[in-house]
């Protein structure tokens, strides 16, 4: 039989148990205690506990510090132990890593007669299309296979610690089969000359295969472009693409108020097309150049360009 309760953040307990085996002229009175205090005011993500039983005239008394990482990728855990009764004591201290390309974990464990050492290193190889990707351990199902072209270090919402390597690729393991499967990115944070399209897609793996799940991306300087026609504002929602576009989802975007429209993707220098209309009266072309308003940007040390350009 058991107690359990709390105190704000604080767990602690009572039980007893009683137990006779017919195989041993003997039973087990075990009396335990056990206390959990939360620490995250010391270290984020942090607990220690304290545990007492005692059994036969042997009392054993055990405190544990852990936690993790605020991404949970660094886990830790110490353990000292102390028994009236040999061996005396011992303890115990481990430390795991979960990273994009691999797991791994070590450990040292001792009392008065003995030392342990323990350690693991786990994850993955494919071989794909773009290249070799290393990964966390596959699942024996499903993978999926993520990649966001020339965009790195995105990080993957769907696992622990998953990032797109310098190649823009990443795996995620542990997918289920034959079911809709979310997968999403943190944009926030991005190199401010990354944007990805759309932060989520969704993937449906079969039974043993590797699904692949590509987001568009744009690789270049970010804009806010006041577009002028016979000094005048282009016209609200006038079509603007960027000529010579080899991106898989090539740029278009819809004039705002007062002419304005935002860009992604731009190279130093290029050219804009715009369109509200279907005659030759109602179409224009703006050849631009960004290295005067890029360094103006790095001076301000904002993340886009505004730029005024007149449209021929």
């Amino acid at each position: 039989m058991g107690w359990n309760s709390y105190i704000k953040n604080i767990s602690y307990g009572l039980s007893y148990s009683y137990s006779k085996s017919n195989d041993y002229d003997r039973s087990d009175n075990i009396f335990s205690f056990e206390v959990s205090i939360p620490t995250s005011i010391l270290l984020a993500n942090s607990y220690t506990s304290y545990n007492m039983s005692t059994n036969h005239g042997q009392t054993r008394q055990q405190i544990s510090v852990g936690g993790t990482t605020n991404d949970n990728s660094v886990n830790y855990n110490v353990q000292q132990t102390y028994i009236n009764d040999d061996p005396g004591y011992g303890g115990y201290a481990s430390l795991g890593y979960t990273g994009s390309a691999l797991n791994a974990s070590a450990g040292y464990g001792y009392d008065a007669h003995t030392h342990n050492y323990n350690y693991n290193l786990e994850g993955s190889i494919m071989a794909h299309s773009g290249g070799i990707t290393l990964g966390q351990p596959l699942n024996e199902s499903n993978n999926i296979l993520v990649h966001t072209p020339d965009a790195a270090d995105v990080m993957i919402i769907n696992g622990t610690n998953i990032h797109t390597d310098r190649f823009g690729y990443a795996v995620v393991p542990g997918s289920a089969s034959y079911r809709m499967t979310n997968i999403t990115l943190d944009t926030r944070g991005l190199n401010e000359k990354i944007d990805i399209l759309e932060s989520q897609k969704q993937a449906i793996p079969t039974k043993g295969a590797i699904a692949y799940v590509e987001f568009p991306t744009r690789i270049g300087n970010r804009v806010l472009m006041t577009l002028l026609y016979k000094n005048k504002p282009l016209p609200f929602g006038a079509i603007v693409t960027l000529e010579n576009d080899t991106a898989k989802e090539p740029l278009s975007s819809v004039v705002g108020d007062d002419g304005q429209v935002w860009l992604t993707g731009l190279q130093e220098k290029g050219a804009l097309s715009a369109q509200w209309g279907g005659s030759a009266a109602e179409k224009c072309r703006a050849p631009y150049d960004l290295q005067l308003s890029l360094a103006k940007e790095q001076s301000q040390q904002t993340t886009f360009i505004s730029k005024t350009q007149e449209c021929l």
